[in-house]
């Protein structure tokens, strides 16, 4: 993908990733429980989380060198996540931490079939500021940023425009959907979203004329290019040349499918920083995305560059 602006990163492996952190408390059930209902448990588990931090990790086990633009409290929940990352490799020098202010966390049901439901209260990532985006943006001039919508919108309008005018790619998951992003799509050079999040943006909550009409009508609101995740069926997608694509993804039994979506951002942001085309990009997204519902866990379910190599391998043409 070309970048937009004249200015040349300082890194072109760089990827700076804006988002959340937070720690997930994840508890199984045989199945999800109705509004009102109360179901049995199976087992508990706390795991680092968090769509920013999520993606940051799976960005760098996909080979790229990570920056974390983020805020997490003074507490042990923050104090765990800053060191989950840094065992990762990712920089964390641009993560504030607040104190008096509890760490984000994420409740998540998941069920015997792979299903989930998720309850996030967001805690100090609401104190991501648009300073800081500017500042941090503009100090490391990175290849590709990738941005979700789990911290402050006017955090995220500055961060693109920020990296639209260091020249950095901007790939914005819209994700969980806000209709005050909407505004926001124009200024990302890729956006990304999964059927539900792409109903919404366009408006529609039946999308009739199937994934590539779902795509035209995303692209319509003024992205160069865009990516729809499609779940067990892949994803497709539009360059910002014309050229399209649907990707299937590996045969896999699914566990478990959270993180799956963050596990495909992270890996795109990788290849595109690494020089790769959105095509090649978006084909390590499904393989990263398909291997992360075989294990339990968003993060811990992440695979490695090598795992995501071998899984193209055995994709539908």
């Amino acid at each position: 993908m070309e970048r937009d602006g004249s200015l040349p990163a300082s890194d072109p492996g760089l990827v700076l990733i804006a988002g959340s952190s937070n720690t997930d408390l994840v508890a199984r059930t045989a199945r999800l429980p109705r509004a009102g209902e109360t179901v049995a448990g199976s087992a508990f588990a706390v795991h680092a989380g968090g769509k920013g931090a999520n993606q940051a990790v799976a960005a760098a086990r996909a080979g790229a060198q990570v920056a974390m633009l983020a805020a997490v409290g003074s507490d042990q929940h923050g104090t765990d996540r800053l060191n989950d990352l840094r065992a990762e490799g990712i920089d964390v020098q641009y993560v504030r931490v607040i104190d008096g202010e509890p760490s984000g966390v994420a409740l998540i049901a998941v069920a015997d079939d792979g299903e989930n439901l998720i309850v996030f209260v967001p805690g100090a990532n609401g104190h991501v500021q648009a300073q800081q985006a500017i500042d941090v943006v503009t100090a490391l001039r990175p290849a590709v940023v990738g941005l979700c919508l789990e911290i402050p919108l006017p955090a995220v309008r500055a961060t693109l425009e920020t990296a639209r005018s260091v020249g950095a790619t901007s790939v914005l998951n819209v994700a969980p959907w806000n209709d005050s992003a909407r505004d926001l799509i124009p200024l990302a050079s890729l956006v990304i979203a999964n059927e539900s999040e792409t109903a919404d943006a366009v408006g529609s909550a039946d999308i009739s004329d199937g994934p590539a009409g779902a795509l035209r009508r995303l692209i319509a609101l003024g992205c160069a290019a865009a990516v729809i995740t499609l779940g067990g069926e892949g994803a497709v997608y539009q360059d910002a040349d014309g050229s399209s694509g649907h990707v299937y993804p590996p045969q896999v039994t699914p566990v478990d499918t959270t993180g799956a979506g963050d596990a495909f951002c992270g890996t795109v942001c990788a290849w595109l920083a690494n020089g790769a085309s959105l095509a090649e990009a978006v084909s390590a997204g499904v393989a990263s995305g398909a291997l992360a519902t075989m294990q339990h866990g968003a993060q811990p379910s992440f695979p490695t560059r090598a795992a995501i190599d071998a899984a193209r391998c055995r994709m539908r043409r």
